[in-house]
């Protein structure tokens, strides 16, 4: 893998890329599919945020997320990426960044997100 993809950058990349800021388009163009990555974690809150009706889609959920899963990585969290995400110094302890930013590292992966506070955490390369 060349990359990692926060959660909302999901939606973006199989839906609306105008939206990717132009680094990460430059760098997602650059990548064949199965070098972009998903944490198992950003699956997850992919299907929440479906059912919640927090991101519109035209599709079933189901359907969306099998197309996210048959076109890219899915990275699963194993032991070292679990305890790194209980350590690490982010302001806040939301599970699903503290698992997509504990991945990243774990895997040496930048991560494409555009949220603040992990991008001034300096715990991992990011780009937009």
């Amino acid at each position: 893998m060349k990359v990692l993809l926060d959660t909302h950058a999901v939606p973006y990349v199989f839906g609306d890329p105008a939206k990717l800021g132009n680094d990460s388009r430059r760098v997602l163009e650059r990548c064949d599919p199965e070098q972009i990555g998903i944490s198992d974690f950003s699956l997850y809150e992919l299907a929440v945020l479906f059912e919640k009706g927090r991101i519109k889609i035209s599709r079933s959920a189901s359907t969306v997320l099998s197309e996210i899963t048959s076109r890219i990585t899915v990275v699963a969290l194993d032991g070292a990426i679990a305890l790194d995400a209980t350590r690490l110094p982010l302001p806040h302890g939301d599970p699903f960044d503290r698992v997509i930013v504990a991945t990243a590292r774990r895997h040496h992966l930048p991560l494409i997100t555009k949220d603040a506070m992990i991008v001034a955490s300096k715990l991992v390369k990011t780009i937009w």
